[in-house]
């Protein structure tokens, strides 16, 4: 059985002209998958969004990663990223929950900044989308703060749903937001 890490799943032209490669996560991005990390717990928006994000030291990453790359191989994460000029710029993944659960996953999708608002992240959605219908997912749930309206804009417009607020869901610096709760339904015939 061959790897499917690194596997293409789309190509694109972003809205700045540039060319995006959508594919599986490889080993090969654990350099690009730690600046990203490093400039998302620097990143005052993400913060403000997703609580703080934690600084990591590449050891810490190397182990992170090598779960992930394990856990795409066997099944049980979708893990795609956006490739500009070589270089990853975001990911979007989804983690495929077990037993009776196995028939949905939850999502979570990241584009530095500098490549936002190009198309990136509803392309990256539409391909996870497409990946999970390909491994039979029904269900795609999502957690996300209800004050990220560029993120939840993007959710609806790929079709996800919201279905439930956590009043206070999120809490940073003793300021609490609600989280919405969203899904998209990828199989209406045994739900």
């Amino acid at each position: 059985m061959s790897s499917i890490c690194g596997r293409v799943v789309g190509e694109f032209t972003a809205k700045n002209g540039a060319r995006v490669v959508v594919r599986y996560v490889r080993w090969e991005d654990i350099c690009d998958y730690y600046e990203l990390w490093k400039s998302l717990a620097r990143d005052k928006e993400v913060v403000k969004y997703l609580g703080v994000v934690e600084e990591i030291d590449f050891s810490t990453c190397v182990d992170r990663f090598s779960r992930i790359v394990a856990s795409v191989e066997k099944g049980k994460e979708i893990r795609l990223v956006a490739e500009v000029d070589g270089k990853v710029v975001g990911y979007v993944s989804i983690k495929i929950e077990g037993g009776s659960f196995r028939h949905r996953g939850w999502l979570g999708i990241i584009i530095r900044r500098e490549y936002r608002d190009l198309g990136i992240g509803t392309r990256l959605l539409e391909a996870v989308v497409r990946e999970a219908k390909r491994m039979g997912l029904k269900l795609i749930l999502l957690e996300t703060s209800s004050l990220n309206s560029r993120a939840i804009h993007v959710f609806r417009k790929v079709g996800f749903r919201e279905i439930g607020v956590v009043p206070g869901g999120l809490c940073i610096d003793n300021r609490c937001v609600d989280t919405l709760f969203m899904v998209l339904r990828l199989d209406f015939s045994e739900l």
